[in-house]
């Protein structure tokens, strides 16, 4: 089938829904949530989220694309639910208003894989809640008393949730539906007694738990069951927000204390220069966040500043100072889901029929992006197949011994929009 073909037949069948642009998303001091286009950073709005006053932290993006969640800790005791316009990236506050958690304090939130559960951390007096979409209930909240929960995040199968304590050190592991997966909290690796690990970050193959310790300055990391921890100090200051590379390999961690941000290889030896702050860019680094794609880190700072976003380019490490026309505070930082498919591996293989043998390469990938109708199979940059939006591997048959194929896999939408390719070489 033809590309134009798929595209007629998609549109008979399928409400016509174009991907979604690429959009950041950034909780300001003042309660407010910054757009940018994530092309050229330009400012595209900003929101005011009604009924949310003082400092938001945690914010988040489903996997869908579709609903955005940001805590408004501390004074305000609200998380405020928005409906995202794929198209110009704009927010609608679902109920009109923010939900409330008096006395709660929600830090951070976390969201299920399929966009269907959302998992809230509330160190001033609920522990961790467990909800649907529109933040209904789905079970009674957890206690953690006496310790105080902050920093959540969920693994990529979305069968563990790891959370850290900060008044007590810990990092802990539950269940999809809360359970307990271990005996109890274990040592976030801190110095410290009753340090102060604010975030927790998984790796993007989910081998990989790192927990950053403010009081103590150093960052943990475990195995995905919370086992064999090493932990590091290296040129660490006060460190909060972690990020951590497509590729599991590079993990950035801002340093609150000194306004730098800490280069560590994933297993937290330092082979990478400190990434510095230019003099009169803000103080308090506080949370570093990667783009889906991997190739630029996003810095806020947590004290006013007048230029409070830094923007790396991960490749040279050179800084872009965005200076926006109102000095604020900035946090926490979500990123519209990538649709490019991750994981984009090729193999050549052998079909051995007795008389005669066939080589073809294998492509498989993962991480189907939201709203997607298929995928398109280049070969040499000539398109060869057309699949639907369930399939995840392709067999390219007859190949001629010895020669060499550069294969790209992009999904498409309902119009036949493509996104970025994922690609591979096979020999």
């Amino acid at each position: 089938m033809n590309k134009r073909l798929w595209q007629i037949l998609a549109g008979l069948f399928f409400v016509a829904t174009a991907f979604a642009a690429n959009f950041v998303y950034i909780v300001n001091g003042d309660g407010t949530i910054l757009i940018l286009n994530a092309a050229d950073n330009s400012e595209v709005a900003t929101v005011t989220a009604s009924g949310v006053p003082g400092t938001q932290v945690g914010i988040v993006i489903s996997p869908d694309g579709r609903r955005l969640y940001a805590c408004g800790w501390m004074a305000a005791d609200v998380v405020s639910v928005f409906d995202v316009d794929p198209t110009s990236g704009l927010l609608t506050m679902v109920g009109g208003m923010p939900v409330s958690f008096p006395g709660a304090q929600p830090f951070n939130v976390a969201i299920s894989p399929d966009s269907s559960i959302v998992y809230i951390t509330f160190p001033g007096s609920l522990g961790i809640g467990m909800y649907d979409r529109d933040l209904n209930p789905l079970m009674p909240n957890i206690s953690t008393a006496p310790n105080q929960p902050h920093g959540i995040a969920i693994s990529p199968s979305g069968d563990r949730i790891y959370v850290n304590y900060t008044n007590n050190d810990l990092v802990d592991l539950f269940t999809s539906t809360l359970g307990h997966s271990l005996g109890g909290p274990v040592s976030s690796g801190g110095t410290m007694p009753g340090g102060s690990p604010y975030f927790v970050a998984v790796s993007a193959s989910g081998a990989h738990v790192y927990v950053s310790n403010a009081a103590g300055s150093r960052i943990a990391r475990f195995d995905q069951d919370l086992l064999n921890p090493i932990d590091a100090n290296t040129d660490l200051s006060a460190p909060f927000g972690i990020a951590i590379n497509p590729a599991d390999s590079i993990i950035y961690v801002a340093n609150n204390g000194n306004s730098s941000i800490a280069v560590l290889n994933s297993d937290l030896t330092q082979n990478h220069l400190p990434l510095p702050t230019p003099p009169g860019v803000g103080s308090g680094s506080f949370i570093t966040a990667l783009n889906p794609e991997g190739t630029h880190l996003y810095l806020t700072y947590g004290m006013p500043a007048s230029q409070s976003l830094k923007i790396y380019d991960v490749a040279t490490y050179t800084a872009t100072v965005v200076n926006y026309p109102f000095p604020i505070n900035q946090y926490g930082i979500a990123f519209t889901p990538s649709t490019t498919p991750r994981n984009l591996i090729g193999v050549q293989k052998t079909n051995d029929f007795g008389l005669f043998f066939e080589i073809f390469n294998h492509l498989q990938w993962s991480d189907a992006p939201a709203n997607i109708a298929g995928f398109y199979i280049y070969r040499d940059g000539v398109q060869i197949a057309v699949l639907g939006g369930f399939v995840r591997e392709y067999d390219d048959h007859n190949i001629e011994p010895g020669v060499s194929h550069t294969y790209e896999v992009t999904a498409f939408d309902f119009t036949g929009t493509e996104d970025s390719p994922s690609t591979v070489v096979v020999n």
